[in-house]
């Protein structure tokens, strides 16, 4: 308990804030996320169409980095993530509840878009000012309460499944837009601007092509970049698929009580190795990538043949949740290098690292769809071969 202490303590101000109010979005928000795919296939929207409004998504992502840079330049950074992260999750939970259709969910994608305006903003108030250890504290702790979020998405089940698919979602969709507003009042209160005279207006100001040099020039950022990319798809674009796939008779055949078992199989396994990381930090980065990057194979493979023995997406489940540390250690790799060039430049780093993950993989999601029509084993497949990529460029990283 002393050591625990200790390592608060040394959290800023606004880390220990914002990790306190995190369940506020991040408990009721996995659920969320995880049924609208079956939501919207009940409003008649098909496995395309949801690949097409993801690629669409990602499309307004592209330059939405750049506004929540310039915003958090403008009025602090406090005040534009404030005032962004309320338009995109009011916006993003409203249009969800009242979307009827397809062209409807346009709205919702849209609201959606701006996540990669908050992120940039986020995640420098959540590490500026912190030490590399705290920094991977930090990163492991709200992944461990998005975990959380995850192991309790049987409760979302039952009330779909008592509720039906339609009024069950709109009632969870309730839940999270209550505590969004709850988490969001604290933030108001308790997190604070970093003073601008502390910023060195020169650096803070310089044009983007002066960062995207300093970016380019630096061989392991730029493999961390691909690593990030990658890892975009196989640990969103992919999953967008998980819950179609394992309803699907072509694919693992479950109910949809039993498909809820998934995320929560996969969360302990999470929660066990980030306690891990939480309670005894250590600096093997690469070590923890390199497992995690041939486990995801093993993984791919058991949720491929999940259709022959459904039992084989629990298994894989399991072995899959070890795939929660690799945003903790490869951003945690990022900011290291960012400290090494230079900490004004994290908010604009990361800005460009958000775009370039979202023109990259814009067309993953419809490709992805179009891959799953074909055959739903396919997604397992691609898959397979990104883990295999993210190998590589660990290997190459100096």
């Amino acid at each position: 308990m002393i050591k625990i202490k200790e390592k608060w303590n040394k959290l800023s101000n606004n880390t220990k804030w914002l990790l306190i109010t995190e369940p506020g979005w991040s408990l009721p928000m996995p659920w969320v996320f995880y049924y609208q795919p079956l939501y919207m296939k009940v409003l008649g929207v098909s496995e395309i169409g949801l690949g097409l409004l993801t690629s669409f998504g990602m499309g307004m992502s592209i330059i939405l980095p750049f506004v929540g840079d310039y915003f958090g330049e403008k009025i602090g950074k406090k005040w534009a993530f404030i005032i962004l992260d309320l338009i995109c999750n009011i916006g993003y939970l409203l249009s969800l509840f009242f979307a009827r259709d397809i062209i409807a969910f346009l709205l919702t994608y849209l609201f959606s878009a701006l996540y990669s305006a908050i992120g940039p903003l986020w995640e420098t108030l959540l590490v500026e000012e912190i030490d590399d250890e705290s920094r991977t504290i930090t990163y492991s702790t709200i992944s461990l309460i998005n975990l959380f979020g995850s192991l309790s998405t049987p409760i979302a089940g039952i009330i779909i499944q008592f509720y039906g698919i339609l009024k069950g979602f709109r009632y969870v969709i309730l839940i999270a837009f209550i505590l969004f507003i709850i988490k969001t009042l604290v933030l108001v209160f308790k997190i604070k601007e970093r003073p601008v005279h502390q910023y060195k207006k020169d650096i803070f100001r310089r044009r983007l092509s002066d960062v995207t040099k300093i970016i380019v020039s630096n061989y392991s950022v730029l493999l961390l970049f691909t690593i990030t990319i990658v890892m975009n798809i196989t640990m969103y674009s992919i999953p967008t698929y998980l819950a179609l796939y394992l309803k699907d008779d072509k694919g693992a055949g479950l109910s949809v009580e039993e498909i809820s078992l998934v995320p929560m199989f996969s969360s302990i396994t999470s929660i066990l190795v980030l306690s891990l990381i939480i309670f005894r930090t250590s600096t093997r980065y690469r070590r923890y990538l390199l497992i995690s990057f041939l486990l995801s194979v093993i993984a791919y493979t058991l949720y491929y043949f999940s259709f022959m023995y459904s039992m084989f997406a629990y298994f894989a489940s399991i072995i899959s949740g070890i795939k929660t540390i690799e945003f903790i250690v490869s951003r945690t790799m990022l900011n290291n290098y960012i400290d090494r060039i230079n900490p004004e430049y994290r908010s604009k780093i990361l800005s460009v690292l958000y775009s370039i993950v979202q023109i990259v993989t814009i067309p993953a999601p419809t490709l992805l769809g179009l891959a799953y029509t074909y055959d739903p084993k396919n997604i397992w497949v691609v898959g397979i071969i990104l883990s295999i990529i993210e190998l590589f460029a660990l290997i190459k990283i100096e």
